[in-house]
């Protein structure tokens, strides 16, 4: 019982830690979508500016790709490297309509 009141214990104090200056919703999801990457603190910014400058569904597209690989060296740059390659073919795709 002691390990789960300790587990919760950590999860309020980083979410009160991370999301200390959150007022808009595309901060909140780009701060979500940064953890599950395994971002470090210096690109959550990074992952803000996708959340709201971004298509949801490419970004959630490369997340489910992100996750979907096994053991990834890096998920930061693998999650980058397939939300660039599902932009190409967007384009390629409205270019040909």
């Amino acid at each position: 019982m002691s390990k789960t009141a300790k587990s919760l214990a950590e999860i309020f104090k980083l979410k009160k830690d991370t999301t200390k200056y959150v007022n808009h919703e595309f901060q909140v999801y780009g701060h979500w979508l940064a953890l599950q990457v395994d971002a470090p603190k210096n690109q959550i910014s990074l992952f803000i500016k996708l959340a709201k400058e971004e298509d949801r569904v490419l970004l959630e597209k490369a997340l489910e790709f992100t996750k979907s690989v096994y053991k990834p060296k890096n998920k930061v740059s693998l999650f980058l490297w397939k939300l660039k390659q599902l932009r190409e073919e967007r384009k390629k795709n409205s270019k040909k309509e």
